[in-house]
């Protein structure tokens, strides 16, 4: 998440707002910055008010909770928040908020000061003082209308009137959000700037900053207890963020799926080494794993990958039509109740030549233009698919085919293996991993992975109700 960075040129106490650096020229107000280092107990997050370059000073927004020695690293993040969110599936059709009370959404610290006042029968939360709640980080951009909120909040302060705490369960509904206040939607009374003190004031929301002493940013969810959850990294200043990233399942991984065999090959690593194997490195030795498997596994069994058939329908004199994207090899094509031939490319013109009466054959043509145009590394046109004679009337014809092998990217992207033949993966990992972490040349690793795939290609063919007789079909090429 860094972007650039510099380093403190004295040292500093904590409460301090204002610090000088080697090279301030790579930051401007609104940044948020990352003092220290993440998983360092006195790292902490900031925003930048405003930036001298004359003198390479920084003056933050609120003041430092911690001191930090001089040549501390001060660095620039492209995000300084995440976003959860909560679907009943896998995908991301039906995302929601994720409502839940554990989320550490604590609105300044015992020095923030509210004026408290009451408008047309609710209660207004007014920021006052030095210390900015950056209330509206919390919400999403643009702050949804008067009304439409659908989070509630938590107050208790010493300070405050008891009317104006809130301590029950359910919390109080958020009528309101502004940038500098909020307001809940119930009757309390007032207050003149009067700070949280050992209170809190915590909202309901789906974002959290992320925690600059762990090495990780966590959320337990205390109110749901299934379905998957999402996140994503969010700047609050910007408003942007990235795409959501991989659902988590709150039942926990499969043992087929991409996070859990990445796992596996990372729990065979020492310290040392997983320092060198990166994330691109593991998914792209997974992927090329499981592509090998599948089309060793394609050679002796057309049916365990076969998709849902999918249909074309001719137009006058057009010859070709395109093939779905994730292509690889023809099961069958069929029109009606009748299976159509295939035919050699060169034998495309003059097939039906001879007589009109000949049944209509197809034949495949590759990849048009070598294009990469999405992020499984297709090219941007298909392969093709073409009829002759060519059609001179509209005709639906049905096409089962084998895919290409998944490209892995994702946690939760599954591997399908006859068998539960995913488990040989590791090995090829570590085959491929072996040259960087100096292990020799894999060849163990290697030999049990084959083995694992001669295995699953004997086994998987053998079809016919698992009778104790075996052999290779008739159609097998191996």
């Amino acid at each position: 998440m860094n972007e650039s960075f510099s380093y403190l040129t004295n040292n500093y106490s904590s409460g301090i707002s204002a610090f000088v650096v080697t090279n301030s020229v790579q930051f401007s107000a609104d940044d948020p910055v990352l003092i220290g280092q993440f998983g360092s107990e006195t790292s902490e997050i900031g925003y930048v008010s405003s930036v001298d370059t004359e003198t390479n000073t920084i003056t933050l927004e609120n003041e430092t909770n911690f001191a930090h020695p001089e040549s501390t690293r001060v660095s620039k993040l492209r995000y300084s928040m995440v976003e959860w969110l909560w679907g009943d599936g896998p995908d991301f059709a039906a995302l929601g908020s994720v409502i839940s009370q554990d989320v550490p959404s604590l609105l300044g610290d015992s020095t923030t000061e509210w004026t408290i006042t009451q408008v047309s029968g609710r209660t207004k939360y007014t920021w006052v003082g030095e210390t900015d709640p950056r209330i509206s980080d919390y919400f999403s951009y643009p702050l949804p209308s008067a009304g439409s909120f659908t989070q509630r909040a938590w107050i208790y302060s010493p300070n405050f009137n008891a009317s104006n705490n809130v301590t029950t369960q359910i919390g109080a509904e958020i009528y309101e959000v502004g940038e500098d206040y909020f307001i809940l939607n119930f009757a309390g009374g007032t207050d003149t700037s009067e700070a949280t003190g050992t209170g809190y004031i915590k909202l309901e929301t789906t974002y959290m900053d992320v925690t600059a002493d762990n090495f990780y940013t966590i959320f337990r969810d205390q109110v749901l207890v299934t379905g998957f959850g999402y996140f994503r990294w969010w700047n609050p200043r910007e408003h942007i963020g990235t795409v959501v990233d991989s659902p988590i399942p709150y039942a926990g991984f499969p043992p087929n799926c991409a996070k859990t065999i990445l796992d596996d090959f990372y729990s065979t690593l020492n310290n040392k080494e997983l320092k060198l194997i990166s994330r691109d490195d593991a998914f792209r030795w997974l992927s090329e794993g499981y592509s090998v498997a599948m089309n060793e596994l394609n050679l002796v069994n057309k049916e365990y990958e076969v998709v849902t058939p999918f249909a074309i329908t001719t137009v006058d004199g057009t010859q070709e039509y395109a093939l779905p994207r994730n292509f690889s090899r023809i099961i069958s094509v069929w029109n009606g109740a009748v299976e159509v031939s295939a035919i050699r490319q060169s034998a495309v013109e003059s097939f039906g030549a001879s007589s009109a009466t000949e049944k209509p054959a197809y034949y495949l043509r590759g990849v048009k233009d070598l294009e990469i145009d999405d992020a499984d590394g297709n090219a941007n046109a298909e392969m093709y698919i073409g009829f002759s004679p060519t059609p001179s009337a509209a005709t639906t014809y049905t096409i089962r085919y084998l895919p290409k092998a998944v490209r892995l990217v994702k946690n939760y992207d599954a591997v399908f293996l006859p068998n539960n033949e995913f488990y040989c993966l590791k090995d090829y990992m570590m085959f491929r991993a072996a040259p960087k972490l100096n292990r020799g040349n894999g060849a163990n690793e290697f030999q049990l992975f084959n083995a694992s795939v001669q295995r699953m290609k004997i086994t998987s063919h053998k079809q016919n109700n698992h009778l104790d007789a075996f052999g290779i079909s008739p159609y097998a090429n191996v």
